[in-house]
């Protein structure tokens, strides 16, 4: 009965630590993604996104990215469309570099 008894125990501390393991790892997780929101894309990050854009969609980029800001309307916040705003005023350098 004692070997039970300390099963039961040893199960239950277990678990307990399991669940308070977990609700700490989601406050974490939470904190860190708030901090990570409040940060602001580098100019390197605008820049190397409006040269994939263009390099993947050539003479057509322009078109793209306004359609992935209209998708960005969706989105939660508005990081993602201010995001591509950005890349979209980097596009517009690049095109009057490129003609």
């Amino acid at each position: 009965m004692d070997l039970i008894s300390t099963a039961l125990t040893w199960s239950n501390k277990l678990v307990a630590t399991w669940y308070g393991a977990a609700i700490i790892g989601g406050l974490l997780i939470l904190v860190g993604e708030r901090f990570d929101s409040l940060r602001e894309p580098s100019k390197a990050q605008v820049q190397r996104t409006a040269e994939l854009y263009f390099q993947q969609y050539g003479d057509k980029a322009m078109a793209k990215i306004g359609e992935h800001m209209l998708a960005a309307n969706f989105a939660q916040d508005g990081r993602h469309k201010k995001f591509l705003r950005l890349v979209a005023e980097q596009l517009r350098s690049i095109f009057v570099c490129t003609r």
